[in-house]
């Protein structure tokens, strides 16, 4: 995705998801989507029993005062990809 933005380092041991879904068809805004995308990292934490709160400067999640999931949405043509 052309977005003019940094990079973000994948390494061992890190999950990595790229859903693709049409937002429009599931009734999403985009702001909503990312909310939704927060919500499911919280929830897999939990299921870990480890505790973590939205990020308030940028989408994802923390844990610890340290970023555990990050967030990251492009939208075109009401399509979701990484961006």
């Amino acid at each position: 995705v052309a977005r003019g933005g940094g990079a973000l380092l994948h390494v061992s041991g890190q999950v990595a998801c790229y859903p693709i879904f049409p937002l429009d068809a599931l009734n999403l805004s985009p702001a909503r989507y990312v909310n939704e995308l927060q919500a499911v990292g919280l929830d897999l934490l939990r299921e870990f029993g480890v505790v973590g709160t939205p990020d308030a400067e940028r989408p994802g999640v923390r844990v610890n005062g340290r970023r555990i999931v990050h967030v990251g949405v492009a939208v075109r043509s009401w399509v979701s990809s990484f961006g």
